[in-house]
């Protein structure tokens, strides 16, 4: 089993975890592929036995509609976790998880302003979860050309892959979070 968490962030007597990987980076010949679950890939599991839990996570490629510069990167499917308390008496909280807008182009799980915060989760006595997932071609191009070297069931939609594996990473471990996945 893989240790999400190397350290847990102390925010204004709340916690948040930040840049957990919650699928294998969809680089290399991965690109064009659904997610693959950090817990079905487990030679990346025996590579990475703890994660750094410290920052947040890249943003996915994308143009950033105000420069109109690239920016972020590839490797980007990370999620962050805000909690009230590490109290394990207080578990079994509903649990909501923020997906991010951006018109399937831009954005990410650490939008200052508008993601969840620590402060929210104390407030409401709830988990709160974002993530990012892979945007505007590369999360959302279906070309045959990308997948003919494969047998595959998908083509194209990742970014929306990349969306249902965070949703089964946060019902797989949101309990170790004080979060009840049957209340997502």
């Amino acid at each position: 089993m893989l240790n999400l968490l190397a350290n847990w962030e102390r925010e204004q007597l709340r916690f948040r975890s930040k840049g957990i990987a919650y699928a294998t980076p969809p680089i290399g010949t991965r690109r064009w592929r659904k997610p693959v679950p950090l817990w079905v890939d487990s030679a990346w599991c025996d590579e990475h036995q703890t994660q750094e839990a410290f920052r947040f996570g890249s943003k996915c490629y994308q143009l950033n509609p105000y420069t109109k510069q690239y920016e972020g990167s590839e490797d980007c499917l990370f999620l962050n976790v805000w909690t009230p308390s590490l109290d394990s008496t207080r578990s079994n909280l509903e649990v909501m998880v923020w997906i991010h807008g951006g018109f399937l182009q831009f954005g990410n799980g650490n939008e200052p302003g508008i993601s969840p915060t620590a402060k929210l989760a104390k407030k409401m006595n709830m988990v709160f979860v974002s993530m990012n997932y892979r945007l505007y071609t590369l999360g959302f191009m279906a070309l045959d050309i990308l997948t003919d070297d494969i047998l595959t069931d998908s083509k194209g939609n990742y970014g929306l892959w990349d969306q249902l594996c965070a949703l089964q990473w946060v019902k797989e471990n949101i309990k170790n979070f004080g979060g009840d996945p049957r209340k997502v």
